[in-house]
């Protein structure tokens, strides 16, 4: 497998999305991209010298990965020993911390790509999407749809954006229960999926099986705007889109994102998000 292209950029002030690979340029062994949950705490008490909660967690899987993905085993057996690894390491952050009860810990989506028996395959958790372009012509997209919790959020949002407040650190705080309540359904039934420093972050991966595919894209939600927010291309043409450069792709999300400031075009929660993607494409 080949890397085509890859790009990594955060919005504001701390880019909390991460990407990685395993091999040469032209032999890819493993490659992932990570999304950082933007945190909902009034301080980070995990991050340290100015690293957010959410950096810190995509650091630590990224540095984890590079180590590990492209070791001889299973999909969920590297995702159980990367959550004993962020257990481990979370518990020593909080050692000595007299940590709030309400403390919202830190948590990412993850999808990880690698060679399997037959072609390869795709382990995903979380928000985050992947395109694979098929031998037969044929465009298989894993995505997920905005939660009816998420929707709700970004409508009493966009009141509040209406009625003068446009800080998102301010409305971050000022929806923190709602956030809260909508992150405790994380890898519950019923619930989402999501990689957090918990047992239970072992047990709801999705892992998908691609044969006989040419091209593959995987993307951070920040990235995907461009199909599901701003509509640039239909999703079936997302890669033919991305083969301009991902750089491209990314500047005319930005542009978006600056000529909509109170989300009144496109409904969103945050103004803009940071994107992470990685282009594949077989040998």
């Amino acid at each position: 497998m080949r890397l085509v292209d890859q790009i990594c950029e955060g919005y504001g002030a701390h880019n909390e999305d991460g990407i990685g690979s395993v091999g040469e340029p032209d032999d890819i062994r493993a490659a992932w991209v990570i999304d950082g949950v933007t945190g909902i705490n009034p301080q980070h008490l995990i991050g340290r010298d100015g690293q957010t909660d959410a950096q810190w967690i995509t650091s630590e899987m990224c540095d984890y990965l590079r180590a590990n993905a492209a070791h001889n085993v299973s999909m969920l057996q590297l995702l159980a020993e990367l959550v004993d690894h962020l257990q481990i390491a979370q518990r020593q952050r909080v050692k000595g911390l007299a940590m709030p009860k309400d403390y919202d810990y830190p948590a990412a989506c993850l999808m990880v790509a690698r060679p399997a028996a037959q072609g390869w395959e795709v382990m995903r958790l979380g928000d985050s999407t992947f395109v694979a372009e098929h031998a037969s012509g044929k465009i298989q997209i894993v995505t997920s749809p905005g939660s009816t919790a998420d929707s709700r959020i970004s409508k009493a949002i966009h009141q509040r954006r209406l009625e003068g407040e446009v800080d998102f650190e301010n409305l971050r705080l000022e929806f923190r229960s709602d956030f809260l309540a909508s992150r405790s359904q994380r890898n519950r039934p019923g619930g989402y999926s999501i990689i957090e420093a918990r047992d239970e972050a072992k047990h709801h991966a999705e892992v998908h099986q691609l044969d006989k595919f040419r091209k593959l894209l995987l993307c951070t939600d920040g990235f995907y705007r461009a199909v599901d927010h701003y509509h640039h291309c239909a999703p079936e043409n997302f890669i033919a889109h991305c083969q301009q450069g991902l750089e491209s792709v990314l500047r005319a999300i930005r542009s978006d994102e600056a000529s909509d400031p109170l989300c009144e075009r496109f409904a969103r929660i945050k103004v803009g998000d940071d994107a992470a993607a990685i282009l594949l494409e077989q040998t």
